[in-house]
């Protein structure tokens, strides 16, 4: 009898932790949130300096309670050692920057963030039985936001849908993310993100998610693997016409997301698209993978993403000009220097506080405060656009070896396991397009800062780390690879 009570939660846990990863995935993108707290400056945009509850949390939330309740945390043992250490340690040291940070509450919420992150990396990592379910989350939620973002580009106005998080912006209106050519405004596709930018990574991450799961299928045996491993364990196997059709479905949803990225037109995203893609296909290549991945639906995929990406370049050169640098528009001529001011502000406090930095979440106001002479022409005060630089000057040296230690470290382990990469358990085709994603998302650190700081960027990341993981331990049952 007491077996039977102890059995149950765990029961129940085991359904609502894919379920909980999978709503998970869906709610990423929405920037969907409850403020908290307000502080000053108001010169510093207020998701820069404020705290929120973001829809997001809710369901990592009771994912972690779930994963607390099943075997899964016994598992943390079979992580890469490293990656752990580098996750955690960038926790801790932004706990500890709370001592020194010019706006001790803001790191203090900042470092509980990076905790949360903390535990849903652990739980993404431990439970191979939910990757199925989270890879194709992540998909169908880049396809609707995809969706969402091709009708705002075609409408030239967001749709109203604030319940969601969408924000209201027009092309015509100060602060939309537009191209301009010729003085003529164009909107770009926001999705229900707060940037097209910041929606140009997650749909960059989810094309190549799903290049993925269409390569690690196929007909026969590949489909009917990749989809019994996007259910609960237990379940039925899918039919065979199932099976068939589901490569059409993957590739349908993949492609939609290639739509929506290429409408962000986030120059960031595209190189890390094309860096994560070419790291898939040299990943994919080697003889210990190429036998199972399903080349002919690849094939179509190429094809398909080819098409759309030549129909884009016809009918979207004139948009396409300035953000590849061909023309000079006002806007561009901004944004550049807007960038290099923050740059040179960020080498000045780096020079200022080169082992502890200025405290996790707090650059924007660091530069308020010292009203660096690098941004009189443009006084933003927001991250700098590019990561690195931003971890060190947050959290000193130990935190760019940190970032350094996350960037590099899964490229090592692969070159290390490369007889034996990816564990026993693991598509080759998932586990090429993860660490692909990894790949963009660092591509995209030297350009961005939302890997960093924003809730979505930061979310996708620590996802992509704890699926990666995967790739280099057990298959979650305690056995090992012996290919």
């Amino acid at each position: 009898m007491k077996s039977r009570a102890f059995g149950w939660p765990q029961k129940q846990a085991e359904w609502l932790l894919p379920t909980a990863l999978a709503v998970l995935a869906l709610t990423l993108p929405a920037y969907r949130y409850r403020l908290l707290w307000h502080t000053g400056p108001e010169d510093i945009y207020f998701e820069l300096r404020d705290g929120f509850a973001y829809l997001s949390d809710f369901p990592a939330l009771i994912a972690i309670f779930a994963w607390l309740l099943t075997p899964c945390p016994r598992r943390i043992g079979q992580l890469p050692r490293w990656l752990v250490a580098g996750v955690t340690g960038l926790a801790l040291l932004a706990t500890a920057s709370v001592l020194w940070a010019p706006m001790p509450s803001l790191a203090l919420y900042q470092a509980a963030r990076l905790w949360l992150l903390l535990a849903v990396f652990l739980v993404v990592a431990t439970t191979s039985e939910s990757r199925g379910l989270l890879a194709w989350g992540l998909v169908i939620s880049g396809a609707i936001q995809a969706g969402i973002g091709l009708a705002q580009f075609s409408l030239q106005r967001t749709l109203g849908l604030r319940k969601l998080g969408e924000i209201v912006m027009r092309p015509e209106w100060s602060g939309a993310s537009v191209i301009t050519v010729d003085g003529v405004p164009t909107l770009r596709a926001y999705g229900l993100t707060q940037h097209p930018n910041l929606l140009g990574g997650i749909l960059m991450v989810a094309t190549l998610i799903g290049a993925g799961l269409v390569m690690g299928m196929g007909s026969g045996v590949g489909a009917r693997a990749s989809l019994s491993d996007a259910v609960a364990v237990g379940k039925p196997r899918p039919s065979e016409a199932r099976c068939r059709l589901t490569p059409i479905i993957a590739i349908f949803l993949t492609a939609l997301c290639f739509i929506g990225l290429l409408l962000t037109f986030s120059r960031a995203a595209w190189l890390g698209t094309a860096a994560g893609g070419l790291a898939m296909l040299l990943l994919l290549l080697r003889r210990t993978a190429s036998k199972r991945v399903a080349w002919p639906a690849a094939a179509a995929l190429v094809a398909v993403l080819a098409v759309i990406g030549a129909a884009f370049l016809v009918t979207q050169w004139p948009l396409l000009r300035p953000r590849l640098g061909l023309s000079v528009e006002g806007v561009e001529i901004r944004s550049v220097d807007e960038r290099a001011g923050l740059e040179r502000s960020a080498l000045t406090l780096i020079r200022e506080h080169p082992l502890v930095g200025v405290g996790y979440g707090n650059f924007s106001i660091a530069l308020w405060q010292r009203k660096s002479p690098a941004l009189e022409a443009y006084p933003i005060y927001q991250p700098v656009h590019q990561v690195p630089l931003l971890a060190v000057a947050e959290l000193g040296v130990p935190g760019g070896l940190f970032w350094l230690i996350l960037a590099l470290g899964p490229w090592i382990a692969i070159w290390r396991r490369r007889r034996t990469w990816p564990t026993a358990g693991m598509p080759a085709g998932m586990a090429a397009s993860v660490a692909g994603a990894l790949a963009a998302l660092t591509v995209v650190s030297w350009f961005d800062f939302y890997p960093w700081f924003s809730q979505q960027g930061r979310l996708l990341l620590w996802i992509c780390w704890g699926l990666w993981a995967q790739s280099v331990m057990s298959n979650g049952k305690g056995e090992t690879s012996n290919r």
